[in-house]
């Protein structure tokens, strides 16, 4: 298997965003074929997005012109691209997704740890790849990307992180009209502070649903539970997981997540996790993130209905970026890129 590919971009948001379309074109359209399509329907909830984009998340506007330039792809298709997790909600049960775990690693003052394991169908593992984006006025960063989907998470040079895990698809809670996750992710990695970014949460009109694993330089950390009608902020210590599913009392009340809805596998990585993290201390390093998201039961290996596409981590306080391609927990070698 190959590794991920690093494209780097620099220059202005618009010029950047030409350049990636420019660089993806044929990536880009087959994705977004093989994705979501282009029905009238469709196209027609992303045209009804785009203005609270313009709105709320101008810079990934911004960049989305210019991938539209650069592929020769309208406007609405490449939001409709960009509505990819909200799409992905309407699919028969989101099969097997994400496990996200966070931390402090005690040994370093304000170090935050977090750790993905990104696990979609199979037929993913050729896509994805990673971007570094220097765009004037802004901080650099290095981002997981899909084709047309160029933040899906990372870090900036500031130590922000966000990474994250799909949710509320237990039973499915209606995407809206609104901006879309990725492109909010995108916005987000824009920013310094965690406490920024949880402003910035609140105050977006959120097409769908997502749990968010914020960190910063400072030692700040957050996850962020959410709907587009509602946000629970949980800030405990110690090291926090989720399964793509709701942990928070609130948001599993609101949404109607309970357990019995809980896919068997979500099920089995929430159980698995709860027993490693029983007999541990509360430091989470990234070597021992590695070990917890590669453990039997949370790592998924190749298999007919998921598996895990790629594992990364970041150092909040190293602005550092870890990756290992996945397929197979053995074998496989760990990259870091540093900001």
């Amino acid at each position: 298997m190959k590794e991920l590919q690093l494209t780097s971009l620099e220059g202005t948001l618009l010029k950047c965003g030409v350049e990636y379309g420019e660089e993806f074109i044929d990536l880009i359209r087959g994705f977004c074929s093989q994705e979501v399509g282009d029905s009238r329907a469709r196209l027609n909830y992303a045209r009804r997005c785009l203005p609270l984009i313009y709105k709320h998340a101008p810079n990934a506007a911004r960049f989305m012109e210019g991938m539209s330039r650069g592929s020769n792809l309208s406007l609405e298709l490449v939001t409709l691209l960009a509505l990819h997790e909200e799409i992905y909600h309407h699919k028969v049960a989101a099969l097997q997704h994400c496990t996200a775990v966070i931390g402090r690693d005690l040994r370093r003052e304000d170090a935050i740890v977090i750790g993905q394991n990104w696990d979609w169908p199979p037929k993913y593992i050729a896509w994805p790849g990673l971007l570094k984006l220097s765009a004037k006025g802004s901080p650099s960063i290095f981002s997981y990307h899909l084709p047309g989907l160029w933040s899906c998470a990372g870090i900036n040079d500031r130590g922000f992180s966000l990474l994250w895990t799909g949710a509320g698809y237990f039973p499915v809670v209606k995407p809206q009209v609104g901006v879309p996750t990725y492109a909010l992710i995108f916005e987000i990695l824009r920013l310094k502070t965690v406490e920024s970014a949880l402003h910035m949460i609140a105050t977006t009109p959120r097409a769908g649903s997502f749990i968010f694993f914020l960190g910063d330089a400072l030692g700040d950390s957050a996850i962020v539970e959410a709907t587009p009608r509602k946000i629970v902020v949980e800030r405990k210590r110690g090291i926090q997981f989720r399964a793509n599913h709701f942990g928070s009392t609130k948001m599993i009340k609101a949404s109607r997540q309970k357990e019995s809805s809980l896919s068997r596998h979500s099920a089995h990585r929430i159980v698995t996790m709860n027993k490693l993290l029983e007999t541990r201390n509360e430091s989470l390093t990234v070597n021992r993130a590695k070990e917890l998201l590669l453990s039997d039961g949370v790592y998924v290996d190749i298999g007919f209905v998921g598996m895990t596409i790629d594992t990364f981590i970041t150092d909040c306080k190293e602005r550092t970026f870890t990756v290992r391609r996945g397929g197979t927990r053995n074998g496989r070698r760990w990259r870091t890129y540093s900001l």
